[in-house]
């Protein structure tokens, strides 16, 4: 004789009951899967002195599923460890990518600054070439050359040193830009060349020639700027 819980209007019941096993199973509150069992009307007559209706315990078809299709916890665990991994090697992976993009991003930008530099400074060299070669102009023969051998000649040295530096900055492989490059050397070699001689750099006009060197100069590093901007905002 086995006895099955049954809520009744005055409290919970032990139904003294024949228990007969079936294919399915009974989940208990404890959480075990027992055999689905049932009532048998004997009993019922037995305890209640009528005949009540026959009362069943069946399975709930998620607890069938579940009990059926249960996972083993250590393929879970295994998943889920391959699924960690996988995110890491992959966080690790860009992240080091977008480490190198803005580490290039910062070289360029240095690069960017030098050039802007020399650039700025060779503008000031050629007019202070101008400026010298001008001062002498009413100069005795004499004073003239003096201030030739003091100022103007290192002025003039120091303006193609700067020159040269400039050129060396400038990416000499082929590329979509090579024209802009070649536009922008040779408008900063058409603005050295009147200062070059100092009897014409004193009567020598170099605002057109500085006008056009600056534009040049100003798309130059526009470019490069715009450049190293989208480098580091999409990760090239």
């Amino acid at each position: 004789m086995k006895f099955l819980t049954v809520a009744a209007a005055a409290g919970t019941l032990l139904l003294p009951v024949a228990v007969s096993a079936h294919p399915g199973g009974l989940t208990t509150s404890s959480g075990s899967v027992a055999p689905q069992v049932s009532v048998s009307p004997t009993s019922a007559e037995a305890l209640f002195g009528d005949n009540r209706p026959l009362v069943t315990a069946t399975t709930s078809p998620i607890a069938q599923a579940a009990s059926a299709k249960l996972v083993p916890a250590g393929s879970v665990l295994w998943t889920t460890v391959l699924w960690a991994a996988a995110a890491a090697i992959v966080a690790a992976i860009i992240t080091g990518v977008m480490a190198r993009q803005v580490k290039i991003s910062e070289f360029r930008q240095r690069w960017i600054d030098a050039l802007r530099d020399d650039v700025a400074e060779f503008f000031g060299e050629v007019r202070r070439c101008r400026e010298i070669a001008t001062r002498g102009l009413p100069m005795e023969v004499g004073a003239r050359s003096k201030l030739e051998v003091q100022e103007f000649e290192p002025a003039l040295l120091r303006a193609r040193v700067l020159l040269a530096r400039i050129r060396l900055r400038i990416n000499p492989v082929p590329n979509r830009f090579s024209d802009q490059d070649r536009s922008f050397l040779s408008s900063m070699s058409l603005l050295l060349s009147p200062v070059t001689n100092w009897e014409a750099a004193g009567g020598a006009d170099i605002e057109l020639q500085l006008a056009e060197a600056e534009l040049e100069a100003r798309r130059l590093l526009k470019r490069e700027w715009q450049a190293t901007k989208g480098r580091v905002l999409l990760g090239w």
